[in-house]
């Protein structure tokens, strides 16, 4: 078991993965292991092996639709627990949306909550965001593979805000942080800040955990 979860938790294109994956450089180049498990990555992975078994020409979004989300959801939930009971790395980030408090809080007591961060992407510029979604998708549309065209349409961005309930330390995590979507300059400085501060907490639990280790 991973030593440190990390939960990202907010809306689609809210800039999750963009930091997960500035996270990890850090971590990786301070010597920290790390793992990561991304929602749209499994989708993306399960939509093009029912293609392959089946020669189907299935789209990202198809995997949300009654005939496919059920199914989609059980293979993925089963591999992000594997991913979790099979690490043993210092750090695993769990990169989706955790809109729920119910479904974060699920989560949480699977771990010890002294070393649980949840890291919350708030939209502070509701317009800055809708032009990044717009271009998300258009990327998208454009991918040869339509496993890969990851467009995120507006009733599904409907039915998140509809479930989106904003996170709380209450809810048992021992950090919580918030990022604000806003304009790409402001974003910038958050994610440097953010992804630094996070690693020496991160760098502090791991040597507190290791000093526990040695007192036993």
């Amino acid at each position: 078991m991973p030593k440190i979860i990390i939960l990202t938790s907010g809306l689609s294109c809210t800039g999750k993965t963009t930091w997960r994956n500035a996270l990890v450089a850090e971590l990786t180049k301070n010597s920290i292991s790390v793992i990561t498990a991304n929602a749209d990555e499994l989708t993306i992975r399960y939509c093009q092996e029912k293609n392959r078994n089946e020669s189907t020409q299935l789209s990202y979004s198809d995997m949300f639709s009654p005939l496919h989300q059920a199914g989609c959801v059980q293979a993925t939930q089963k591999q992000f627990a594997e991913i979790i009971q099979q690490s043993n790395d210092d750090v695993i980030i769990l990169d989706r949306t955790h809109l729920s408090s119910a479904f974060r809080q699920e989560l949480i007591q699977q771990f010890d909550e002294e070393n649980v961060v949840v890291v919350y992407f708030n939209i502070a510029d509701e317009a800055a965001w809708r032009a990044r979604l717009s271009e998300r998708n258009i990327n998208a549309a454009m991918q040869p593979d339509p496993a890969q065209r990851v467009i995120i349409r507006d009733d599904v961005i409907a039915k998140q805000k509809e479930r989106l309930q904003v996170p709380s330390i209450s809810e048992g995590m021992s950090k919580l942080v918030q990022i604000c979507c806003c304009s790409d300059a402001s974003w910038d400085d958050q994610l440097k800040t953010v992804v630094s501060e996070l690693v020496e907490h991160i760098q502090l639990n791991l040597d507190n955990q290791q000093q526990v280790r040695r007192m036993k």
